[in-house]
């Protein structure tokens, strides 16, 4: 019998996509630490920024899809035209999707209208449509692994001559979640680049702006927010808004800096006027615990698969046992397979739909 191949997620998904997840989960440790352990180096730009604004609800409304294009460009990670080039991508196959649907209705009568209708599609439609996925595919061509590239040519390759080929072909599903897969694997590759020894001055001090920060702290923070208390961020800083300390406690465990914000302040304040000692205790236990600590061993696993597999991208093609090897390749410790993960997996999904 040939031994079983730990590596088989790769056959499936971009051989690569183990990358991005270990930068997000870089990301998540450090955010973790804050600020505990003082060796994030934004810390202090984080607090400033809390002092500054009067609400943090922007920087916790980040979605995916087009919300996080426009956050992608915002923070500098896409340039104003790449942006433009894939957002036209998805509303040019929504309208070709949408064109073969009508299409569809009007039955197989071959009428002169049909035959017309037929000819459109092949020839106005379906020409508009392959520059957008040679757009995309030069996407994929700037990464740097050669395996990448060649995984996301044939995919749209794929693409491409169904649409030639048949008459009704439909892009499914497949083709969102390759877009999504080029997107991130893109975007995390521009923040991978920003850490190399040979990054530009330019690379480097983009990722100590402000802004950079303030978004990308507020997405991660509103993820494990989401895990932890099923709740994200925004929806807790407006209960802290009407007073509600639940609330409080929750978010202060997720960000540590919004103790410096200027509701928080004023309840801190309250306690301290009033002797309220029992919640600045708790406020101080809080603050003193991990984002991730409710859930425990587990946290930072729930945080990828929040993320990459809730959104649909890439790890949906995965069966449980090679999303389990995907996951310890890149360095976590999910529950054991085949008797814990099935059952994690479960209590995640179950989870998901809530949410």
């Amino acid at each position: 019998m040939r031994p079983y191949d730990k590596n088989n997620w790769k056959k499936k998904i971009d051989p690569a996509f183990d990358k991005p997840v270990k930068t997000y989960i870089k990301f998540v440790r450090e955010i973790e630490r804050l600020p505990n352990d003082g060796q994030v180096t934004f810390k202090d730009e984080s607090i400033e920024l809390n002092i500054r604004n009067n609400s943090l609800l922007p920087d916790y409304e980040n979605k995916f899809e087009t919300e996080m294009l426009q956050f992608n460009k915002d923070v500098g990670l896409v340039t104003e035209q790449e942006c433009d080039v894939l957002l036209d991508i998805l509303p040019a196959i929504e309208e070709y999707n949408i064109f073969l649907i009508k299409l569809q209705k009007t039955g197989s009568r071959r009428t002169i209208t049909r035959y017309f209708k037929l000819l459109y599609l092949r020839f106005v439609i379906q020409p508009n449509i392959t520059p957008h996925l040679h757009s995309l595919m030069k996407f994929a061509e700037n990464l740097p692994e050669e395996e990448s590239k060649q995984y996301y040519a044939r995919k749209i390759n794929t693409f491409i001559k169904d649409m030639r080929k048949k008459h009704f072909f439909k892009f499914q599903k497949d083709f969102v979640l390759i877009f999504c897969s080029i997107f991130v694997r893109f975007t995390f590759n521009r923040i991978d680049q920003s850490n190399e020894e040979n990054a530009t001055k330019e690379e480097i001090e983009h990722f100590n702006k402000s802004i950079v920060i303030s978004k990308v702290t507020g997405f991660i923070n509103s993820t494990m927010s989401l895990i932890s208390h099923q709740k994200d961020m925004p929806e807790l800083l407006n209960n802290i808004e009407k007073g509600d300390d639940g609330s409080l406690f929750d978010a202060i465990t997720t960000d540590k800096t919004l103790a410096s914000s200027g509701s928080v302040k004023k309840r801190v304040d309250l306690a301290l006027d009033s002797g309220d000692n029992k919640f600045l205790n708790k406020m101080g236990d809080k603050i003193a615990k991990q984002p991730l600590e409710k859930i425990a061993l587990h946290g930072k696993t729930c945080a990828v698969l929040k993320f990459f597999w809730s959104n649909s991208i890439e790890l949906h093609k995965l069966n449980n046992q090679e999303l389990y090897d995907f996951l310890k390749s890149c360095g976590l410790h999910p529950p054991n397979y085949p008797e814990g993960f099935t059952k994690f997996m479960q209590r995640h999904i179950k989870l998901n739909k809530k949410n």
